[in-house]
């Protein structure tokens, strides 16, 4: 929309209080100036930070409203496939089923470099610990689940909805946003699957793998004169690469830092200061 700007928010990790002071920034700047926000989130809107669910809830709210969305990150993704290997119940009469771009984990065991470390059995154990260690036992928490064991897991519906519906890119105005540091081909590659609806091959899923996991800036570029936006690396403060049109913008509020937005219209930059360290 002509009248709207675009507010990219970093990892937010279930840190629900820091997020609203952070959105009440954003929405006096927008007022400000006569603009409708849209607030757009890199990813990882959940686990490590103390309320997962009342961020979810926030972000389904908003993409309702149309003022609010978020891009797939690392997290989403591990919770997707904890929770369709260990409690594949949970994804019966959904409205939405696993993406095909995505990993599951048996298909990662499958690849001869798993296979030849260990067996399935030592495999499972390891997951099912994985996502819980990494987080998930905080998101869990937020629904009021206390119990390590995967068969107590459980998710409202509309939430695994809408987590099953986020995308690993949104295209913006003057940017594009994805979780991580994809290379340029990757991007091309996974626009094009989205967009074409072809069947998912190996080489799409492992380009979907980059967009969320991918830390190392090598082949990394703004793609077709659009600014690169990505969180998962933390860093002290927005990191900008110039030459290449890329923006890191997660500086680690789960671990006591900053939670900061930037304005793509207005390259303007937003932050407050986390509460206290979470994880």
């Amino acid at each position: 929309m002509k009248n709207s700007w675009h507010y990219v928010v970093g990892d937010i990790h279930g840190c629900y209080q820091e997020f609203l002071k952070l959105e009440t920034k954003i929405l006096d700047h927008a007022k400000k100036n006569k603009k409708k926000p849209i607030i757009i989130s890199v990813g990882d809107i959940i686990d490590r930070g103390p309320c997962s669910k009342e961020v979810t809830e926030h972000f389904i709210d908003g993409r309702r409203k149309g003022t609010h969305d978020v891009v797939l990150g690392n997290h989403e993704a591990m919770m997707l496939a904890s929770l369709q290997l260990f409690k594949p119940e949970l994804f019966k009469n959904l409205k939405r089923k696993f993406p095909p771009w995505l990993y599951t984990y048996k298909e990662r065991f499958s690849e001869k470099t798993f296979k030849e470390k260990m067996t399935w059995e030592a495999y499972l154990e390891n997951l099912k610990s994985l996502w819980f260690d990494q987080g998930g036992k905080e998101t869990l928490q937020s629904y009021g689940i206390y119990s390590d064991d995967p068969k107590n897991w459980v998710l409202p519906k509309n939430h695994l909805n809408f987590f099953l519906s986020l995308k690993p890119v949104l295209i913006l105005k003057k940017t594009l946003v994805t979780h991580a540091l994809p290379k340029s081909d990757n991007i091309d590659r996974v626009l094009n699957a989205l967009r074409t609806r072809k069947k998912v091959t190996g080489e799409i899923k492992e380009a979907v793998y980059s967009l969320i996991w991918n830390r190392s800036m090598a082949g990394v570029n703004g793609v077709k004169g659009k600014t690169l936006v990505s969180g998962h690396t933390p860093v002290s403060s927005i990191k900008r690469y110039k030459n290449q049109k890329v923006i890191q913008i997660d500086t680690g509020c789960y671990s006591g830092e900053r939670l900061t937005a930037w304005c793509s219209e207005k390259d303007k930059v937003f932050f407050v200061r986390a509460q206290k360290r979470y994880f």
